[in-house]
């Protein structure tokens, strides 16, 4: 009876084992598969773009010479130097043709090429389909690859070129480039692919009628997991396919299942001779103790297969961060982002927790800023301090250094645990998170309102955290894990944590930060003086956001600011002050309740002229209500600053208009009618007030919302001033500049002026230094503004 309990519950062990080696086994076999397709993925895109970068490189310098020829009405009397000057600047190109009526006349370099003169394109039998295809199409047609009469294989654009002749157009000839077809596989790294373990192929799909021909191929096959791209090529169709070499017997999922028999049977029968006799026993704990072990490297690789989608689903979140959003599309986006980093955290709790006993988790130091390290923190937590009916309070010291040395994926780490413990374990009321000096060092700390337990209920519900005293107020247990591995992590850090607690003022955790004067960076930043100047009332019924906002406004240099304690909840009327230039309201729960307030505001003539900005809780949309402007809370000072700067654009430029139409002076309209301008800006806000500003002198604008758009505008069409802005997505405006005054000749006197936010004078030497010609600070006087660009335009001529 015994021996057949015995046999049975080896057998259900053997069956458990079995089944989740398998499991185990097919889930890595899995997410081995969509890592290696996602980095051939990678790897195609890669090949793709850099074969698409270098044809349409090298095909570029055929319109050189097309728009050499068109300017001289047929004639090139110096077609020798301009090619040479041509392939030295592109490379990649083997030679260049005049072919005038469809006969090669001219090739650089010559030696070499002397087979290829006299060559009649439309007589020749490979040749003739491409030269008619881009005549048709009247444009860049590349074929091949060709053996050329003068030796060797090529690609060939043939690019034809017309020209008006007594008011009408007529066909010139062609211009060709020849592209070593080795050399253009070899730049692009495809053979290198096979001895990296990959198959490749490249091949032209064929128009109707026409078969499908390879261009290039790897001596191995394609395998049944290959991935496709199509490249952008003149009157064709290519597409490259890549695939990873074929699986072998160790990369299947027989070994593993193979393991997991072996191992499910080595169990059972551990099991079966520990159940025999005692000495087993003690066998049997000596091999649960090994497979304790196997347990965190088992661990350790679920956290690597969660973490690699889940790092490429933030990655893509962070590209399309950098396309063009509005502020509700950039807030989801930053939630996305932010949730994201929220499971990267988890899973590092989770590896930590393994790690602690053994001290293998390291601690980095590395520059970052600390206070956008907080509010990140902070507006990342905000949705589920809403849900709990938590004010999130942000009070960050000024004085505290711009960049400090440390580990920010730790302390991002610390902070995420410390903050959403009293998110889920306060009572509602205000959670205040907050940064100061504190005898040479910067403490951050949490605290809240929250009754608390006696010292007993405190030690039961968190028996980890030694000598702490006070009380902490404890509704389950599932924290205790996160403190712990909080403390551990500041002690590594070179501090410890504190927690105190007492019935009036709550829970309080805090830790302190090390400062290194020789490493750290003060930010030593001016305002603009419209924003020193501005008088501004700051209405809300929390304490705690008053007082953070006196000290953002003390830091900005505003002389003028109030702050009152004014709920719209229960207050009615007017808030006893004295009318000012700004309001910004905080809402608590009723958004009516604020939009009644405003319109008791803009109903008091005294009121009239005053701009709002209305706070409202985190995830409220941001174009709706009857404010000037609505930011989120908690509030990041980036976002409040920019919500001022264009409250700042907006009254500036209606002062400003009122005031040319009352006393008629300004510039007279039309002043610059024959002119055309570049304007490089991507916040509409600031397009909008440049647009509004340059209509009254009749000169022609055109947008666009990068750097790189305007590097390629600029070669399009003839400007004679370009304003630039300095953050741009893509490329910025120092580096768009320097691409234009690389390009020489005309483009290196184009008059191109800074309008930027920057206001110190370093950043008016970066942009002198960028090759740009003046430096002009937003917000900015409209009728300055105009006297500038006309001084720059007749300057130039």
């Amino acid at each position: 009876m015994i021996t057949s309990i015995r046999l049975i519950y080896c057998i259900g062990c053997f069956l458990l084992i079995l089944g989740l080696g398998i499991t185990w086994t097919q889930l890595s076999r899995s997410a081995s598969d969509t890592e290696q397709r996602l980095l051939v993925g990678d790897l195609l895109r890669a090949e793709a773009l850099a074969l698409e970068r270098r044809l349409a490189r090298s095909l570029s310098s055929t319109y050189f010479l097309a728009l050499e020829i068109q300017q001289h009405s047929g004639e090139f009397e110096d077609f020798e130097s301009y090619a040479a000057q041509v392939i030295e600047l592109l490379g990649g190109i083997s030679s260049l043709q005049l072919a005038p009526d469809g006969i090669v006349k001219q090739t650089y370099p010559l030696a070499g090429n002397e087979a290829a003169l006299g060559l009649d394109l439309f007589a020749h039998e490979l040749r003739s389909k491409a030269a008619m295809l881009a005549i048709e199409n009247r444009e860049l047609t590349l074929a091949g690859p060709f053996e050329l009469a003068q030796g060797g294989v090529a690609m060939i654009g043939f690019n034809p070129v017309f020209i008006f002749v007594e008011g009408e157009e007529e066909f010139w000839g062609f211009i060709l480039v020849l592209i070593d077809f080795d050399e253009l596989v070899s730049s692009v790294e495809l053979r290198q692919l096979q001895s990296r373990g990959y198959s490749y192929q490249l091949q032209r799909l064929g128009s109707e009628g026409e078969a499908t021909s390879i261009i290039a191929q790897s001596e191995s096959t394609l395998t049944e997991n290959k991935l496709s791209q199509e490249i952008i090529v003149p009157n064709a169709n290519w597409v490259l396919t890549i695939s990873p070499a074929r699986s072998g017997l160790l990369e299947s999922n027989i070994p593993g299942y193979l393991l997991s028999l072996a191992f499910a049977l080595l169990l059972s029968f551990l099991l079966f001779c520990g159940l025999k006799s005692n000495q087993m026993l003690r066998d049997a704990r000596n091999v649960a103790l090994r497979a304790n072990i196997a347990k965190d490297e088992f661990l350790a690789g679920i956290s690597h297969e969660i973490r690699t989608p889940l790092s490429g689903l933030i990655g893509v979140v962070q590209l399309l961060r950098r396309t063009t959003l509005d502020r509700n599309q950039a807030r989801y986006v930053d939630t996305a982002s932010s949730s994201g980093a929220m499971l990267l955290a988890i899973i590092s709790d989770l590896l930590d927790y393994s790690r602690l006993d053994s001290g293998k988790f390291a601690i980095r130091t590395e520059s970052f800023d600390l206070v956008v390290l907080i509010e990140d923190v902070a507006y990342m937590l905000a949705p589920e301090a809403r849900r709990s009916k938590l004010e999130l309070v942000n009070d960050i010291d000024p004085q505290i250094p711009h960049m400090i040395n440390g580990d920010p994926v730790r302390l991002r780490q610390v902070l995420n645990n410390l903050i959403n413990n009293s998110i889920r374990f306060s009572d509602p009321g205000v959670l205040l998170v907050y940064a100061r000096i504190e005898n040479g060092m910067v403490q951050v700390g949490i605290r809240d309102s929250s009754p608390c337990f006696g010292d007993e209920q405190m030690k039961d519900a968190l028996p980890t955290i030694d000598n702490d005293q006070g009380c902490l107020r404890r509704r389950s247990d599932n924290a205790g894990i996160g403190l712990t591995i909080c403390r551990r992590l500041i002690e590594a850090m070179g501090s410890h944590l504190v927690i105190e607690n007492n019935e009036h003022d709550g829970n309080h955790f805090y830790f302190q930060l090390a400062i290194d004067p020789s490493k750290a960076e003060s930010y030593d930043w001016k305002s603009p003086q419209a924003l020193q100047d501005l008088s501004i009332a700051v209405l809300s019924p929390v304490a705690a956001r008053r007082v953070a906002f006196a000290k953002i406004l003390s830091s900005w240099q505003v002389k003028s600011f109030e702050t009152v304690d004014f709920d719209c909840e229960k207050s009615l009327g007017l808030p006893p002050l004295d009318p000012c230039d700004l309001v910004i309201i905080d809402q608590l729960e009723s958004e009516q309740k604020v939009n009644e307030a405003i319109e008791n505001l803009r109903n008091n003539s005294a009121w009239r002229n005053t701009r709002v900005i209305h706070l409202v809780p985190h995830g409220a949309e941001l174009n709706t209500g009857l404010a000037d402007d609505r930011v989120n809370k908690p509030v990041l000072r980036q976002q409040l600053y920019s919500a001022l700067m264009d409250i700042i654009y907006r009254q500036a430029y209606q002062q400003e208009y009122r005031s040319s139409e009352e006393s008629g002076v300004g510039e007279p309209p039309g002043l610059l009618a024959d002119q055309r301008i570049l304007l490089v800006e991507d916040n509409p806000i600031n397009k909008m007030i440049a647009l509004e500003i340059l209509e009254e002198t009749g000169v022609t604008v055109d947008v666009v919302m990068d750097g790189a758009q305007a590097v390629a505008q600029v070669q399009n069409q003839h400007y004679d001033l370009v304003l630039m802005d300095i953050q741009l997505p893509v490329m910025d405006g120092y580096e768009a500049t320097r691409q234009i005054r690389k390009l020489g000749g005309s483009y290196a006197e184009i008059p191109v002026l800074a309008i930027t936010a920057y206001a110190q004078e370093a950043d008016a030497a970066k942009s002198v230094a960028a090759g740009m010609n003046d430096h002009i600070t937003k917000p900015f006087d409209p009728d300055e503004f105009i006297d500038i660009i006309v001084d720059h335009i007749r300057g130039r001529k």
